[in-house]
């Protein structure tokens, strides 16, 4: 069963859920579910769906019964003709034998002009196929510790996904326009369409969505801050509030590096130099003169371990220089020579060791 039919299913089993979508839920249970839709926007198609589908099983049990009822109130019709034409004189035998045909004949009218009506009123309320309408499936991509993905999309775009990151996005298109949700890191390089062929992307970030239509850029959503780098073209960076509505909006210039989040007002931009940002791309991190902490922060993204520094002098070591990325313990290696201090990974904990 796919992902997605099973998402659904595990939903429309869920008391508490079904409750909610009916509006019998209490105050507190309705907030657990409107957090849990809150934090992934994705889970709105979701949930419409699964209303739909618990509406359309609803109608089915109760139309079935009444077509059932009536087929009984026939039956039991036919069932008292029956008996007062085999109890009552010969000479209206041949009034019984024109009953029934006329009888059947009722009976299938009746059924026919039934199912008629429901199944153009509810489409696949008497068939498997789903043509009510097409269920929008999503994909999700995610990446493990120290790996790198690169999707490539019809139209010539490219999304690499960074270590430890995932990226949702619908498994077909209805027209031309595409959105993604990323929970971590990707470069996004996005074919530039004119005419005919323009759509837009969107990809929905927390707090917010980066909105293109044929540029390349970066996207980090790592920490409590969502930063957005912008190599070439242009974007427009928005802001939402809880309730999905815009409160603010940039648009991005070559070279820039914006910042938004859920917790704090605004977005915050400050020209960077691209390629530092950019460089994971290419195996590599490039450092100028980066503090300790954040040089220990990507490293935690990337492979998944702990690289905790004790004191605030240990945090404010400045590094500079281009590390490989594709393998923790060379990485490693170079970390200890360019600090002169040994380092050790023990069963996925760095610890930084008195300097040699």
């Amino acid at each position: 069963m796919a992902e997605y039919e099973q998402e659904i299913e595990e939903l429309l089993t869920d008391d508490s859920f079904i409750r909610w979508i009916e509006g019998r839920a209490s105050e507190v249970e309705a907030a657990v579910w409107e957090r849990w839709l809150e934090n992934d926007p994705a889970r709105k198609q979701l949930v419409e769906e699964s209303k739909l589908l618990h509406r359309s099983m609803a109608f089915s049990r109760n139309r079935r019964s009444e077509v059932e009822l009536e087929l009984d109130r026939l039956k039991e019709r036919m069932g008292r003709e029956k008996k007062a034409a085999e109890n009552g004189i010969r000479s209206r035998r041949i009034s019984r034998d024109r009953t029934y045909p006329g009888m059947a004949a009722a009976l299938i009218i009746m059924l026919v002009a039934v199912m008629g009506v429901l199944s153009l009123s509810y489409p696949g309320l008497y068939t498997s196929e789903p043509t009510a309408r097409s269920v929008s499936k999503f994909i999700t991509q995610k990446t493990q510790n120290g790996q790198q993905k690169k999707l490539t999309l019809s139209d010539g775009s490219t999304i690499t996904l960074n270590s430890n990151s995932s990226l949702k996005y619908p498994s077909t298109r209805t027209g031309g326009d595409l959105e993604v949700w990323l929970d971590g890191e990707a470069y996004f390089d996005v074919a530039h369409k004119t005419g005919a062929k323009a759509r837009s992307f969107t990809v929905h970030i927390p707090g917010g969505q980066v909105r293109v239509l044929g540029t390349t850029f970066n996207v980090n959503t790592y920490e409590e801050a969502a930063e957005v780098v912008l190599v070439k073209g242009k974007v427009k960076l928005e802001k939402k509030n809880r309730q999905g509505r815009d409160v603010d909006s940039h648009v991005m210039e070559p070279g820039e590096l914006s910042r938004i989040s859920e917790l704090r007002e605004g977005i915050s931009s400050q020209r960077v130099d691209a390629e530092r940002y950019t460089s994971w791309t290419r195996g590599k991190m490039i450092f100028d003169r980066t503090p300790l902490h954040e040089v220990a922060e990507r490293v935690e993204h990337i492979y998944g371990v702990e690289f905790p520094l004790p004191g605030q002098e240990l945090k404010q070591i400045r590094i500079s220089g281009s590390l490989p990325i594709h393998n923790l313990e060379v990485f490693l290696n170079t970390i200890e020579n360019m600090l002169n201090r040994t380092v050790v990974n023990r069963n996925g904990r760095i610890i930084l060791g008195k300097e040699k």
